[in-house]
């Protein structure tokens, strides 16, 4: 919520401008510290749904973030942490739920009134009561004092995390998919209508309107669906054999007293080089990483520099836009990033070089995406195949939202700040004679 405030510039105080600022507040004798909101804020919703515009994809000003969204973006985030089981917003509230009943200092009613549920248990009895018991039976038998914490720290959400669980397929694995008889034949009909097609009208974009182009596009979208299903079905074989055999080669190691991987307190051992992972955004997998850790480690200033700096990687993330790989013809070299927490390697701010001199574009770029600062690095300099697949990109992405004939600013802000172009014939013809931009 602090992050998001102060990427929305929400709070009422002009000299809050760091979530370091936030922390620091001391609270008051007397009333309590209010930290006010601007007026305009307080209808906003705090978390909004993101919407396409002429610049690219935003976040609404005011439309809401719906369900559908959240919820395939919450799944996402389950399967990138290595969760065994898919992650859900009824997970996260299962375990409010269950962590508001087991504390001593709470009762009945005010676990009934966060979770919004009517008078009675029932509800909550039925469908979030964990089935774990955490109670043992022969310790109390005996009379000796059960030790809760070791039976509330068995039941954590992080036990059923497992980073070596396979996420993906490997390339071998996918072309194992489409070397299936099923995804050849429609490979084959798809290859036959395309041909055809080519022949009569020479580029398939021709033949939109045609009988054939709707079966070409028919064919095709069978295919996409049959290679999605396929590459589901062949990863959750893999997943399944993975949960059966992982449990047994770990407990071979420590018969055998082979060297493990695992560490008690840390999920990377003291000396021995962290895991890295190619990932696109450094603060995407610190955040990640910071939502599975156990708050319990966190004390004095620890846990006050934790939060810190989760609120600042919180609010670069939200600076910043990412959108799906495309291929290209030189694939970038990933940028890898240490997966330990405690030392988290954000990626830096890049400073804003001025210059007089016009983007010029090597290859197949859009001009669009090496004038966008908010786009990573990769992304900005990324080269397509040839030049109907960067049209096809301008066209979808960038000149979607304007007609033939409107006004279209030049996205060059340095070398032509203020420049208007008339219609998309006029901005064309410009890329061409000053970014080196051919559509």
């Amino acid at each position: 919520m602090i992050s998001i405030a102060f990427d929305d510039e929400a709070y009422n105080v002009p000299e809050l401008v760091s979530p370091r600022q936030v922390f620091a507040l001391k609270a008051k004798k007397g009333p309590s510290q209010i930290v006010p909101w601007k007026q305009e804020m307080l209808d906003i919703p705090v978390f909004r749904r993101a919407i396409k515009t002429p610049r690219g994809v935003e976040t609404s000003k005011d439309a809401p973030l719906p369900y559908n969204q959240y919820h395939g973006w919450l799944v996402l985030l389950g399967v990138a942490l290595g969760f065994i089981y898919t992650l859900t917003t009824y997970c996260l509230r299962r375990a409010l739920g269950n962590a508001i009943n087991d504390d001593p200092n709470s009762n009945a009613a005010v676990r009934n009134l966060v979770l919004d549920h009517g008078t009675g248990s029932k509800i909550f009895e039925r469908n979030y009561l964990s089935r774990t018991i955490r109670y043992f039976t022969q310790d109390q038998f005996w009379g000796r004092s059960s030790d809760h914490e070791s039976a509330r720290t068995a039941s954590q959400i992080g036990l059923l995390r497992d980073p070596d669980r396979p996420r993906k397929l490997s390339a071998e694995q996918g072309q194992q998919v489409r070397q299936d008889p099923e995804v050849r034949e429609l490979a084959a009909v798809r290859s036959r209508l395309c041909a055809q097609i080519e022949e009569i009208f020479g580029v398939i974009e021709m033949a939109k309107g045609e009988p054939i182009y709707n079966d070409y596009q028919a064919v095709k979208a069978s295919l996409a669906a049959t290679i999605r299903k396929k590459e589901r079905a062949l990863l959750k074989q893999i997943q399944e054999e993975y949960d059966l055999n992982a449990p047994v080669l770990a407990i071979q190691q420590q018969l055998n007293a082979e060297q493990s991987d695992d560490d008690d307190n840390d999920d990377v051992k003291e000396g021995s080089p962290a895991d890295v992972d190619s990932i696109r955004i450094a603060e995407r997998r610190y955040i990640a990483e910071c939502a599975v850790r156990d708050p319990s480690v966190l004390h004095d200033q620890k846990g006050y520099a934790f939060h810190v700096e989760f609120s600042v990687a919180l609010i670069a993330l939200c600076k910043r836009r990412d959108r799906r790989p495309v291929k290209t013809r030189c694939s970038p070299e990933p940028v890898l990033v240490k997966a330990a927490l405690d030392s988290p390697r954000l990626s830096q701010i890049e400073p804003e070089i001025k210059r007089d001199s016009p983007l010029k574009c090597q290859g197949w770029q859009c001009v669009f995406c090496l004038a966008s600062n908010d786009l990573p690095l990769e992304e900005r300099q990324c080269r397509y195949k040839r030049k109907y697949t960067l049209q096809k990109h301008v066209d979808r992405c960038r000149l979607k939202y304007y007609g033939p004939d409107d006004p279209i600013p030049c996205p060059d802000d340095h070398a032509c700040a203020g420049l208007i172009l008339n219609g998309k014939m006029e901005l064309k013809a410009h890329f061409a004679n000053k970014h080196s931009c051919f559509l």
